[in-house]
């Protein structure tokens, strides 16, 4: 039964990525572990599975391993149960009660390795075989249900490791991403307490613990969890996603990612606090951002509670972003009122997907254009890139463009003189090697700019007389 439930599982993989929408697509294609949990889960249960966050997921893939011992011990061809079916099964539920505070010490432990004793339960006529974790919070499990769930090996030995006896070695050297979410739900659900996690452990649980706590009902993809977490406590644990995030407070991260992957996960629709350390800013830089990791920024952006955030910068520096990266920012980016998106990769396409979410201010304010300042130097903005920015300009009192590369072209269509722009305080055109004919059609723009850097182009004396000239008649 195991090979062919394997070869079930191998001839659906091919396609379960085109199942998914684009964030499940890069946490598997950047993330090779999920894959075989994807995997699994879709051919088990079917590809029209809705999955939005990792949680989702894991929940899923958790189901499909006790699903496996439905298919591996049915004699009689029946159909395998489903989710709610597994979860109200008495036998199943305290099974996975029992594993998952079995993988929470694992996981708290760093342990590969654990040794339980082999025992048989008395209160079942068939005495079914039994493993007992006494050093483990007591756990006690079945072993047929454990060696059908493909996630640990068993080696039975003796006391002195030499002839069969009671003790059995159980080996977690697979999946160690399931484990972690298995501890996960044992934290939630038990309310373990998390305030003396390692930086390390509770970045790693943080998204599930997230995900586990969402208060979302409506969703169809969140069903799932909240299934999991009924299942195991009646009633929902006290301990919401603002509980997990301020224990980041805490800690000194490298990066604000957790945080954001925290309000994703939790498909929090208010958002309230900022990104620790709370200073108002979003900073992602230095490293590449994949698709899964732009998503839960956009979604912290776009469900800000504008009343009550005033998010001031965002800065993507180096992040080796793309502009189907800019297409899920979306609008969301004139929400902040300094944005600095330097050393990246874009075209005219992207920079015209996004600006053309500009609309009137008024109205709506989570329409409003709040952007004053927009750093995007050194991110290839050539002419067609320079004039997507024209509706930008009118709400912009800061434009950086340093480290570019555009002609006078670009330059006279963004300065054509029936579009309307305010006075600009600061514009930097640094090193962008612009000629005699570029910077004469600069010029109108210099006029209109308080303070223009020019450093790094070569700007001959004729020109700065021509410039001087023009000054002089505005005065």
């Amino acid at each position: 039964m195991t090979s062919t439930y394997a070869q079930f599982v191998a001839s659906s993989r091919a396609s379960i990525l085109h199942a998914t929408f684009r964030y499940l697509d890069s946490l598997c294609t950047h993330n090779p572990e999920y894959v075989p949990l994807a995997a699994a889960a879709f051919s088990s249960f079917g590809t029209d599975l809705v999955v939005s966050t990792r949680t989702q997921l894991l929940s899923w893939a958790a189901l499909e391993r006790l699903r496996r011992f439905y298919w591996m011990h049915d004699d009689e061809e029946v159909d395998l149960p489903e989710a709610e079916d597994i979860l109200s099964s008495k036998d199943s539920s305290e099974f996975f009660k029992s594993l998952c505070k079995l993988c929470y010490h694992v996981f708290l432990n760093d342990q590969l390795t654990v040794t339980g004793m082999a025992e048989s339960d008395q209160r079942n006529r068939r005495r079914k075989a039994m493993l007992g974790f006494r050093q483990h919070g007591g756990v006690r499990l079945s072993r047929a249900r454990m060696e059908s769930l493909g996630l640990v090996r068993l080696k039975d030995r003796g006391l002195f490791s030499s002839e069969m006896g009671n003790f059995v070695d159980v080996h977690f050297a697979r999946d160690s991403l399931l484990v972690c979410f298995l501890a996960s739900v044992h934290v939630h659900t038990a309310e373990e307490d998390v305030s003396n996690f390692s930086k390390d452990k509770m970045v790693a649980l943080l998204p599930f613990l997230c995900g586990l706590s969402s208060g979302e009902k409506s969703s169809k993809g969140q069903k799932v969890v909240n299934m999991i977490v009924d299942s195991l406590t009646g009633v929902p644990p006290p301990k919401d996603p603002g509980y997990y995030l301020r224990s980041l407070e805490k800690l000194w991260l490298e990066s604000q990612q957790p945080f954001l992957d925290g309000v994703f996960e939790a498909r929090m629709k208010d958002v309230f606090v900022y990104p620790q350390p709370g200073d108002k800013q979003i900073v992602l830089a230095l490293k590449p951002l994949h698709l899964h990791e732009v998503i839960p920024l956009a979604y912290y952006l776009d469900h800000m509670n504008l009343r009550l955030l005033k998010l001031e910068g965002l800065m993507l520096q180096e992040c080796s972003l793309t502009d189907e990266s800019l297409r899920i920012l979306g609008k969301n980016l004139f929400k902040v009122s300094k944005i600095q998106i330097t050393g990246n990769y874009f075209t005219a396409k992207g920079i015209q997907d996004v600006v053309k979410h500009i609309r009137d201010r008024g109205g709506d304010r989570d329409n409003q254009v709040l952007v004053r300042s927009l750093d995007l130097s050194d991110s290839n903005i050539d002419d067609n890139a320079l004039e997507k920015l024209l509706p930008l300009l009118p709400y912009l009192e800061e434009l950086f463009l340093a480290d570019n590369f555009f002609t006078w072209y670009g330059i006279r269509k963004m300065t054509q003189p029936q579009k309307k722009t305010r006075k600009l305080k600061k514009l930097d055109v640094s090193r962008c090697r612009l000629n005699e004919h570029s910077f004469h059609e600069l010029i109108p723009l210099i006029l209109r700019t308080e303070h223009v850097i020019l450093e790094g182009n070569e700007i001959t004396p004729l020109e700065l007389k021509i410039l001087g000239r023009q000054v002089s008649n505005c005065s």
